[in-house]
């Protein structure tokens, strides 16, 4: 899976998401979840309105954010969020996140997925 983040003055540099730092601090017991939305840059204003809101809430102790990048794509702006969450609470975790995107629904344009991903270490520990 190739992850393109944002650096000025270069349109969506490929980096490979697997290799990153916040993957390799991944512990056993643990999930990665990606969040990915996109939007339209006319709803940016909308969107950190939205945004700001939902910071404020305060995140649970078996939930961590690893990583929030942004940048240009062909929907106007993308952006990726990676949390890490323990292994026990992955239900009560997605649920929460699941929560915190129902507030983006009223922005024009605002479109989400949300994967479970893993880092390189991880599937290489994987045996078919």
């Amino acid at each position: 899976m190739i992850y393109s983040m944002f650096i000025p003055g270069l349109l969506r540099p490929p980096m490979l998401m697997v290799g990153t730092a916040a993957f390799r601090k991944m512990e056993v017991g643990e999930m990665m979840v990606m969040v990915t939305a996109t939007y339209p840059t006319s709803s940016l204003q909308e969107v950190m309105k939205v945004t700001t809101e939902t910071m404020k809430d305060k995140l649970p102790d078996y939930m961590k954010v690893l990583g929030w990048y942004t940048g240009t794509g062909g929907e106007g702006i993308e952006s990726h969020t990676i949390y890490r969450i323990e292994d026990s609470r992955v239900a009560e975790g997605m649920n929460l996140i699941s929560g915190w995107l129902i507030r983006y629904f009223p922005v024009e344009g605002y479109k989400v997925k949300t994967e479970i991903v893993a880092g390189i270490e991880e599937i290489g520990r994987i045996k078919g």
